[in-house]
């Protein structure tokens, strides 16, 4: 009882109040750290019920494999996602079927979208069909029972009102669900209660014949075209997004987490290899470093993975590749020198194109301002070495093509530049008149050189980025690329000098 003096009571209110504070927060606090590494949270992965089975066999190996500690939530993959649209806590959503991750990432709730395994709905009955149920119409006979998903809480709910809306029987399903029949949350409640006798008939996914004993499946074409995937979101405010990815990575490798999901009845998707830290080989154009170097480095923090670029001359690249090296990914100075290691590489796609410029000293001492002037006896030009950058080869494929080549060829007092930094450096100094550069090579020196416009279509280069085909980690390198092409990245691309062409097609040369 407290009594007596109002300031010792109030002190020891306030203590009282301080410890059940602390006690708390200890309390908030012990599943957020693990065992045997102190400050390191555990991780918090939200998942479908209906594929507890490979998500609890995999992050139970993760667990004995690397030390970390992994909370796992169950539930229906819409419930689990209104959850998450309000608290943004967490740190891996999987759901069982790709339109609710889909609508996550719509929602800015996950970022990183990895696929996991396919799995196909089926009709599921009592072993022996006793109810001799042979398509989708049987459910709704007045002597079946049957059980179906809310297509609010459940993936499979939710597609089995789309195949029974594209019958125009969505209503009568609804009637029959009413009359004699059941909404359950989760498919695996779906299935005990067929397993169970409680009910006829449900719509299942195929794993769930593994799971429950006295079971069999009826297939129906249009459920056969339903396959859903399994998909794995990583959250957008995952307060360790490396530690996040370093989870998901486990769970989507080749040689980890999806021989679980083909234990248990699913057809997993193409994985990487697993790494702790894997570390990629990505061969780049020098001329693409101003604009991607950054967000490379964003992408390695993220990840929790080492990414070592390779920025040199694309004619020096090619001729590495050819010898044998393997990058992982390629981003091109040109289509030209993509062309060359095509069958290397898988996916590719345009991303940006850059003019190619004329550059003179600062007031054009020259008077230089079209092609036709650098055959001038005079005017003494500078490029970069054809046989090793894709800038001088690009150089001199345009002095061909605007039938100058001949002409031109004698007032190359350099032409042995390995980068546009050099053939830039001579032209300042004065040691060349004029030189060829790309324009994303020079935006930022408008006092520096004068730049010159080159009326010819020949004056582009567009470059294209792809995955090796061999590469170990093809999820993670698509990951990467779908980052250095995402539309957000359009700005800062023409801000380097660069269009945009996300989406057009590889121009032919």
């Amino acid at each position: 009882m407290i009594t007596a003096n109002p300031a010792r009571n109030i002190l020891i209110m306030g203590g009282i109040l301080l410890l059940g504070s602390i006690g708390l927060l200890s309390a908030l606090n012990e599943g957020q750290k693990t065992d045997n590494r102190p400050g390191e949270r555990t991780l918090v992965l939200y998942t479908a019920a209906g594929i507890k089975g490979p998500v609890q066999a995999a992050v139970d190996q993760y667990q004995r494999e690397t030390g970390r500690r992994v909370q796992i939530e169950y539930g229906g993959s819409g419930t689990l996602l209104a959850k998450l649209d309000i608290t943004r806590m967490g740190d891996i959503y999987i759901a069982g079927d790709d339109s609710f991750v889909q609508k996550a990432h719509e929602k800015n709730i996950v970022r990183e979208i990895i696929p996991l395994a396919e799995m196909k709905p089926i009709i599921l009955v009592a072993e022996g069909n006793p109810k001799q149920i042979t398509s989708l119409e049987d459910l709704l006979r007045e002597d079946v029972k049957t059980a179906l998903g809310n297509p609010e809480a459940a993936a499979v709910g939710k597609m089995v009102k789309g195949v029974f809306t594209q019958m125009g029987r969505w209503e009568d399903m609804q009637a029959a669900i009413r009359d004699r029949g059941v909404n359950k949350p989760t498919v695996n409640e779906l299935a005990l209660d067929v397993s169970l006798g409680s009910v006829d008939a449900a719509v299942v996914f195929d794993p769930m014949l593994a799971l429950f004993e006295g079971v069999e499946a009826v297939s129906d074409p249009r459920l056969d075209a339903k396959s859903q995937q399994v998909t794995l979101g990583v959250m957008e405010n995952a307060s360790k997004p490396a530690a996040a990815l370093h989870l998901a990575r486990f769970l989507a490798a080749q040689d980890r987490g999806l021989p679980h999901f083909a234990e248990n009845g699913f057809s997993p998707a193409e994985g990487d290899r697993w790494s702790e830290t894997p570390v990629i080989e990505f061969y780049s154009g020098s001329v693409n470093r101003v604009s991607i170097d950054e967000k490379i480095r964003e992408f390695e923090a993220r990840e929790g993975v080492e990414v070592n670029m390779v920025y040199n001359g694309c004619g020096i690249l090619v001729s590495q590749m050819r010898a044998g090296a393997e990058p992982d990914a390629y981003f091109a100075c040109d289509t030209t020198y993509m062309d060359d290691v095509f069958e290397q590489f898988r996916d590719h796609q345009m991303v940006t194109e850059t003019d190619m410029v004329l550059v003179t000293a600062k007031g054009n001492p020259k008077q230089i301002t079209t092609l036709q002037d650098l055959t001038r006896e005079d005017v003494r030009v500078a490029t970069s070495n054809p046989e090793y950058s894709a800038l001088g080869g690009l150089t001199h494929e345009l002095f061909r093509h605007a039938g100058l080549y001949d002409q031109i060829l004698p007032r190359i007092t350099y032409g042995d530049a390995p980068t546009a930094d050099t053939v830039l450096l001579r032209v300042r100094t004065g040691r060349e008149d004029a030189g060829i550069v790309y324009r994303a090579n020079v935006l930022g020196m408008p006092d520096e050189v004068e730049i010159l416009d080159i009326d010819h279509p020949r004056a582009v280069a567009g470059q294209p980025v792809a995955v090796a085909v061999g590469t170990d980690y093809p999820r993670l390198m698509d990951r990467l690329i779908a980052k250095l092409v995402d539309p957000s990245m359009q700005d800062l691309y023409e801000s380097s000098g660069f269009r945009y062409k996300v989406g057009t097609e590889m121009p032919q040369r």
